[in-house]
């Protein structure tokens, strides 16, 4: 289970780990419907449970996604976040402005941070969402970064005369439960907290393993008027997530020689404590005492998977799995060498079961391997619950870890030579004498 934290002085709770879904826009690629829809109904069913989005996100595409998604998974314990101040008109023959998202719908985007704007904004993203309320909006890019030095400073002027009002409106009459903003810029980001009552904000970017101007002073800030903080980018859109292999990606361009070399560093120090790099970047950003959530871009089930057994095994002391479930957990193809480097991490005891060939098991300390007790099945399934009860439950009687070891998979070997399920769990006396009459082979 996902950890949750408070969104500042709100009484919204949100998982520690949440969906970002800009990637869903077809931001570098054009991705499956169905695997787009099927990233977000996985996030769901495994506890996240905080999801954002954007109009701008593939020209609405993503809100799509994500609405189906959610619809999938009938999961009704969740906290939906999106932004006002792009509106999308239709555009029958093709988009006529450019946009960073290379696929997406045929709509073209229309700045628009007014109060009505941001009515018409609420209105469109329920129907591409197909819900009936949101939680959370955020006013969207209304800063120097997105729309330039000169622009940048009358759209800031335009959303908190007009949008911020619409805003506030909303929240005191219940519509929506909490108001903030969505930036990319830390200058304009305390600039909004300095002069509006927001609830949250979500920052990309601005505060990650590789940068953190955001320590300057709108970090500070959020954390005297407690309001909660999200953090969107903590890969910095890419590069933190794959190092730099290939053309790794840094705000959404290609990463230039500067930040490559600084990425070099973090990875040979990450490498020396044997932690995956993306592990570190998300552990360093939830360590803030402000911060509620993590965005997190994802494309594929798998990556959510990895994100989130990332998360988990930190807090675990024994992680037992297979082969698949160690790749899936690192996104990965080399499982054993990846259940060695965890146990440089938290977990104490790691037990890598290999099927037929037995199992090994790591410590700080030492490696062992074990066999298994050859038996004639009449039952396919079982084997692995009963190998991790008995394992675990002989470490708590006080057994040896070898002898736990042993133990788990008798238990394992026992029960699929059985008729059902937990009639078929050996009582301690009958697991001792399975021990004492068989022979556990390599």
């Amino acid at each position: 289970m996902l950890e949750k934290r408070k969104l500042g002085s709100t009484d919204i709770k949100v998982s520690v780990l949440g969906f970002g879904s800009a990637p869903l826009g077809d931001i570098y690629e054009y991705l499956d419907d169905g695997v787009a829809v099927s990233t977000v109904e996985t996030a769901a069913q495994l506890g996240i449970t905080f999801f954002d989005t954007a109009p701008l996100y593939g020209q609405g595409i993503a809100e799509h996604r994500v609405g189906i998604g959610l619809r999938r998974a009938k999961s009704k314990q969740y906290i939906l976040s999106t932004k006002v101040g792009r509106l999308l008109n239709p555009a029958p023959h093709g988009r006529t402005k450019t946009s960073r998202f290379v696929g997406g719908l045929d709509f073209d985007i229309v700045h628009d941070y007014s109060y009505d704007g941001v009515m018409r904004s609420l209105e469109h993203s329920l129907m591409r969402l197909g819900v009936p309320s949101i939680d959370i909006l955020l006013i969207h890019d209304a800063d120097p970064w997105a729309h330039g030095p000169e622009e940048g400073p009358q759209r800031y002027r335009e959303a908190m005369k007009g949008a911020y009002i619409a805003l506030d409106q909303l929240r005191s009459e219940g519509t929506i439960k909490a108001i903030g903003f969505g930036t990319n810029d830390p200058v304009y980001a305390a600039k909004f907290l300095q002069d509006g009552d927001f609830d949250c904000f979500l920052i990309a970017g601005r505060y990650s393993l590789l940068e953190q101007p955001s320590l300057n002073e709108v970090l500070p800030l959020a954390m005297s008027k407690n309001v909660g903080v999200i953090l969107g980018g903590v890969f910095n859109s890419g590069i933190l997530a794959t190092g730099v292999i290939g053309n790794p990606k840094y705000n959404y361009t290609p990463a230039p020689k500067n930040i490559l070399e600084k990425v070099r560093k973090i990875e040979t120090v990450c490498r020396s404590y044997s932690i995956p790099l993306p592990t570190a970047a998300m552990h360093f950003c939830l360590g803030h005492p402000q911060v509620s959530s993590l965005a997190l871009g994802a494309v594929s089930p798998d990556e959510i998977k990895s994100n989130i057994y990332k998360k988990i095994m930190k807090k675990m002391d024994i992680i037992i799995g297979n082969d698949l479930e160690f790749n899936i957990a690192n996104n990965s193809t080399y499982g054993l060498q990846l259940a060695k480097d965890f146990i440089n991490e938290k977990p104490s005891i790691i037990i890598y079961k290999m099927g037929e060939k037995g199992s090994q098991v790591f410590t700080k300390e030492k490696e062992l391997n074990f066999g298994i007790f050859k038996v004639e099945a009449i039952k396919p399934t079982g084997a692995g619950d009963a190998f991790n009860g008995g394992f675990i439950s002989s470490l708590f009687q006080g057994f040896s870890l070898e002898d736990s070891i042993k133990r788990g998979s008798a238990n394992a070997a026992f029960v699929v030579t059985k008729v059902g399920c937990s009639s078929a769990m050996p009582d301690s006396n009958e697991l001792e004498k399975f021990i004492n009459q068989q022979t556990m082979e390599i």
